[in-house]
């Protein structure tokens, strides 16, 4: 029997089993159990190369970054600490696009050894962003899933500063969005920042999140 079933995502694999007619309620592993009990595989689809493998993370050293990537999403979904040690080599691949896909379950797996590989990974990143914006004027991007890995993994928004400095790219989400179950995050995003309130409800209305993000970006840039 193919393992397959275990590298779909939870959404999938309800929706293969309400394409069969099978209960959809449960855990992943209900969900994988049910399945396997009618004798049913995943269908083949564009990513079959990779859910198909029985080691995948030898894919995480194929020549191209779009497998790398691929095969870190996947291990990732997983939510394994047994994943970690891959992830965090997956950190140090020359790829972006395979970084931020590493660095994204790492917070939510919640093993605190990643945090020196995650920061590394943010420092190169941040430095590449800058050199970008340097060369080409395009602004760089805020290196969002490295934030939020280190976030969830209980650095300080002052030591994550030291890295990329929060006087350009602050997590506003925090603020102007708080997640009820992380006050934390919200509390020390409305200490470090310093918006006013005004500010904050002119950013809260606008309709799209980039809108009310650069919106507070160029209020903030005016008082540094």
């Amino acid at each position: 029997m193919s393992e397959s079933l275990e590298w779909k995502t939870t959404k999938e694999l309800k929706e293969l089993c309400q394409q069969k007619g099978l209960d959809t309620a449960g855990t992943k592993q209900d969900l994988i159990a049910r399945l396997r009990s009618k004798h049913i595989d995943p269908p083949a689809g564009p990513d079959s190369q990779i859910a198909e493998r029985e080691d995948i993370t030898l894919l995480l050293q194929d020549e191209r970054h779009s497998v790398r990537a691929e095969a870190a999403r996947r291990l990732g979904e997983r939510e394994s600490k047994q994943a970690v040690r891959f992830l965090i080599m997956a950190l140090e691949d020359g790829s972006s696009r395979v970084r931020r896909e590493a660095a994204s379950p790492l917070g939510s797996i919640g093993d605190k050894s990643a945090i020196p590989a995650l920061e590394k990974a943010l420092k190169k990143q941040w430095q590449e962003e800058k050199e970008l914006w340097e060369k080409e004027g395009e602004e760089p991007d805020d290196c969002g899933a490295m934030r939020v890995a280190l976030w969830e993994l209980g650095v300080p928004y002052t030591r994550i500063k030291n890295i990329v400095p929060l006087k350009m790219f602050a997590p506003i989400e925090d603020l102007l969005y708080p997640d009820p179950k992380n006050p934390r995050a919200h509390q020390e995003a409305t200490s470090v920042l310093n918006v006013p309130q005004d500010i904050q409800q002119t950013a809260r209305a606008m309709s799209h999140w980039a809108d009310a993000y650069t919106y507070i970006y160029l209020e903030k840039t005016k008082q540094i």
